[in-house]
């Protein structure tokens, strides 16, 4: 999410929570584990697509007022952003847009691409609004911060090396790599501007630029 909490729109929930919501955000880390072990995008998406539908019913059940919204927000409604528990029925909270953009990364990219992809999500984007809040003082832009931004770039490189290393996937692709993962982190800086959730821009462009690169260079990914 941010890469630090500072104005009204974000202020909304304390660390404690923040830390809940970024542990349940590193569980979807589960996906690309799983996904790398069974390798088959029938599969993937006949499991990922019901999930995000679900997960969708449950939010916008939540945007609606009444006896099952108020039970929701009692369960969850401490982790929301402000604008995540506006009752409004199209608004999607931050878990929803996680899945969406898994289900859609899944569908579209070759299976090392949205290794990397998604995992800079789960990963780097938490790294980015646990050390941007706690140690962030310097301002970048807007409500995001030099350390933020930082460690956001720092671990996704690292997952991108992991990735590389372990699906031993040719040495050049980690400079491929590298420059999606800049453009993600450039996604994840300017996303309150482009009014669209960084759950959403961080994996794709983050895969579509890794992956039009491989292309262009005719590397087998």
């Amino acid at each position: 999410m941010e890469s630090t909490i500072s104005n009204s729109k974000n202020n909304h929930i304390t660390y404690k929570a923040e830390v809940g919501r970024k542990i349940i955000h590193l569980l979807s880390l589960l996906i690309p584990i799983i996904y790398a072990f069974v390798n088959d995008r029938v599969i993937g998406l006949s499991v990922m697509i019901p999930i995000m539908i679900f997960t969708l019913v449950i939010n916008f059940v939540t945007n609606i007022e009444g006896k099952h919204r108020a039970f929701l927000m009692n369960l969850y409604g401490d982790m929301l952003r402000e604008h995540e528990i506006t009752p409004k029925w199209y608004m999607l909270n931050g878990a929803s847009f996680v899945l969406v953009a898994a289900t859609i990364s899944l569908a579209i990219f070759p299976v090392d691409i949205f290794l990397v992809a998604f995992s800079v999500l789960v990963i780097s984007d938490t790294s980015a609004a646990l050390f941007g809040r706690r140690f962030g003082k310097k301002k970048l832009l807007g409500n995001k911060t030099y350390i933020g931004t930082l460690a956001f770039l720092l671990s996704g490189c690292l997952v991108a090396l992991f990735v590389v290393y372990v699906r031993e996937i040719e040495p050049i692709g980690i400079l491929f790599f590298f420059i999606g993962v800049l453009v993600g982190t450039l996604g994840e800086l300017f996303s309150d501007y482009s009014k669209i959730d960084d759950n959403f821009v961080i994996p794709i462009l983050t895969g579509l630029v890794s992956w039009l690169l491989f292309w262009a260079f005719s590397i087998p990914i």
